[in-house]
């Protein structure tokens, strides 16, 4: 019997341990701000089908979780949402955001509610990343500079730069001091909507902050 719990035991730390090995699907950790530069791996145009094989696995983590007593957290709860984002399982990252929501789940606190606004901004489903948003002020949770990045993010896929100037003017309100990943975001932004001018302001007023773009944005820029 002790044989077998240790065994059990082990199977289910080398399944905890996909929590970190998924982190590895569709890049390294960007600060929840989807700083993606132009020569990353192209967004479909439809909605994701999702890695199905990968939800297996998260759903043995999770049972191996369960059978061991061992309850989500804030932190692992926000992971698993980011793995499913990662993964392209949009809609089944949504249904745990719901009813988290519903049952008014402590472990759906702001990073959680941001790393699912940023799966969906990474899946082009930015109608739902701006509704988890709604979702999020609803609920009374106040939004972190992660999430102003990610919002700008949804922004860039919208096309929409009137926007993005309403989520910087928000961010600014809230006391949010913008850092290198909202500066490159910015820059994608108006470049993209040819403002080119705007993204310069952008770019000169972060340089008196000691902020620089990236190359990737720079290079954007210039094109």
């Amino acid at each position: 019997m002790c044989i077998r719990d240790r065994e059990e035991k082990d199977d289910a730390e080398e399944d905890l341990r996909f929590y970190d090995e998924v982190d590895m699907f569709g890049g390294p950790s960007d600060d929840f701000g989807w700083d993606a530069s132009p020569e990353g791996a192209e967004e479909p145009d439809r909605a994701p089908v999702g890695d199905h094989a990968g939800l297996e696995k998260l759903e043995r983590v999770e049972a191996a979780m369960a059978a061991h007593g061992v309850p989500h957290s804030p932190q692992s709860f926000t992971r698993l949402l980011q793995a499913l984002g990662r993964l392209g399982l949009v809609y089944h990252m949504i249904a745990r955001v719901e009813r988290a929501a519903e049952a008014r789940d402590p472990n759906l606190d702001a990073f959680a509610l941001t790393a699912a606004i940023t799966g969906c901004f990474r899946n082009r489903q930015v109608a739902q990343g701006f509704r988890l948003f709604d979702l999020m002020q609803a609920a009374g949770l106040e939004p972190n500079k992660y999430t102003f990045n990610a919002l700008l993010s949804g922004c860039v896929e919208a096309q929409d730069p009137g926007k993005g100037r309403a989520v910087l003017e928000a961010m600014g309100a809230a006391g949010m001091v913008p850092n290198a990943v909202t500066l490159n975001v910015l820059v994608k932004l108006f470049t993209a909507a040819g403002e080119v001018e705007e993204a310069l302001r952008h770019i000169n007023a972060h340089a008196r902050k000691g902020l620089q773009p990236s190359t990737w944005a720079v290079d954007l820029w210039i094109r």
